[in-house]
Formats: structure tokens, sequence, C-alpha cells
């Protein structure tokens, strides 16, 4: 099975850029694009946050017009940019009206069942602010989603549950994940961690398990590890990831919109 990973969309009201230099429109049109034209195409679409740039009603009708041409089902994921209220206006009644357990209230978490593994969709978000949070209500709806099976399960985030080293970006101790990894990394049918917000593909191990962000569908964060480095970003091409999950296993694929289609072939008259 071909999961797609879409996040940090960043969607803006008409004629207004984000952060004063991103139309992230076009950029999202143009991942959208690249998506329904693969073969095979992706089975379904996981967009894991920061969907919007103000969590404004009228930027998630336009984020909604754009992902309904998505060849494939989109499965929404909130971000620290994202307005719960109107997000969940947004998306939790055709997530409900699909048979989805839309979890503890006031959050919005929720499980996808595929032919082999399952997918937890997990509401990192404090309201109001920039980093991660992860209450006892929501962990305890972990804890009995990996308890109910041991079939492998597939979590995603929109937060990483790591250090990044780009230091504005990561959240100070103890961190939002201090209870979440260490049960996640009790259960060994969890494959993988896959998670947004950072604007840029890493790859890391957490708990014994791996998880990965991708790179955005906006802006791309300038990656500067430099200590007290300020927040900056980079406008490389838009940026998505692929995950095939085979047999228990998850080999994830970082993919960009620039160029995927201009191949030519490495045969040679030697």
């Amino acid at each position: 099975m071909i999961i797609a990973q879409i996040t940090d969309c960043h969607i803006t009201a008409p004629r207004t850029l984000a952060y004063g230099h991103v139309d992230p429109l076009p950029r999202l049109k143009a991942v959208i694009a690249l998506l329904n034209r693969l073969k095979p195409r992706p089975d379904l679409v996981l967009a894991t946050g920061d969907l919007t740039q103000n969590g404004a009603t009228e930027e998630y009708g336009a984020l909604r017009s754009v992902l309904e041409t998505l060849a494939m089902p989109v499965f929404p994921l909130m971000g620290n940019h994202d307005r719960r209220d109107s997000f969940k206006a947004a998306f939790a009644p055709g997530l409900q009206d699909a048979g989805q357990d839309t979890g503890p209230d006031p959050f919005l978490q929720y499980a996808i069942d595929c032919k082999t593994f399952r997918i937890l969709m997990l509401d990192t978000v404090g309201e109001g602010e920039g980093h991660g949070r992860f209450c006892g209500k929501r962990l305890a709806w972990v804890e009995e989603q990996v308890a109910a099976t041991d079939t492998p399960l597939l979590i995603a985030t929109h937060h990483p549950p790591f250090h990044t080293g780009i230091g504005w970006l990561d959240p100070s101790d103890p961190p939002w994940w201090t209870d979440l990894m260490p049960c996640l990394g009790q259960a060994p049918h969890v494959m993988q961690v896959i998670s947004g917000h950072v604007h840029r593909t890493i790859t890391t191990k957490q708990a014994g398990i791996v998880c990965t962000t991708s790179a955005a569908t906006a802006h791309q964060v300038h990656l500067d590890l430099a200590p007290g480095a300020t927040a900056s970003l980079a406008m490389e091409p838009p940026g998505l990831s692929l995950h095939h999950v085979n047999a228990g296993q998850v080999t994830s694929f970082a993919l960009t919109t620039q160029g995927f289609f201009d191949t030519r072939s490495m045969e040679h008259d030697g």
C-alpha cells in the first residue's frame, strides 16, 4: 500500500502571502497535480497539519476546494496554525459520516483501518501554542488503541516527537512527547511515526521507533543548526513524502515537484 503525506500547506486568504513571501495555493496545486499523475497512484493521502495559515473559515474553504481535486481519499490532521473549532467544522462531519470515531473531546484523533495495518492520527496541538502538547486524555486514547490490537500501527502527528536541532522549532524540556513515546516504544507493532511541522525531511529514532518528517507543500524551513539561529524560510520547491507499507515495514521516500517527471533513460551504448 502506498500512502502519500502532504503537510504544512499554510493556505491563506485570497491575495494574501504567507509571511509576506509565499503564495501557498499554487504550490499545493503543484503537489496535487504530481500525486494525481503518479503510477501507481497512492491509495490515500495524509495531510499532517498546518493546513491553513490562520485557521480562518475562508482559508479552509480554499483548502477544501483544492483537496477535492485529489484522485484519492485525503485524511486531515490538525497543526498549530490550524484552529480547532474551524478545523473541526471543516473536516469532522465528513470523518464522522465515514464512520470515524474522532476521539476524546475537544480533540480530534482517529484511526484509519487499512488492509494489513492501522493509522493513528494524533492531535498534538495546544491551542494558541506553537510547540506541541499531549495531555493525559489524548494519551489514554492512544493507550487504548495500541492495546486493542497487534495489527501493525503507523502513527501520524503534526509535531515531531524528537528534537530536530533547529533550535527555534524545538520545544523546551520537558518535551510534549515525554509520555507518548514510551507508550509507543513498548509496542512492537508500532512501525513508524510520521510528522510535519518542521518543513523539512528528517529521519531519526526515538524510543526505538523510526521517526520521519516531511517537507512542506508551502515554503521550507532554512536549515540552520547554529545555536541561536533565527527563524527563516527557504523557497525550495514544494515537497511531499511517499510511504510504502509492506509486510509490517514502512519505506519512506522524499519528493519535490521540481523535475519529478522530467526523466531520462539510463541505458547507453557503452
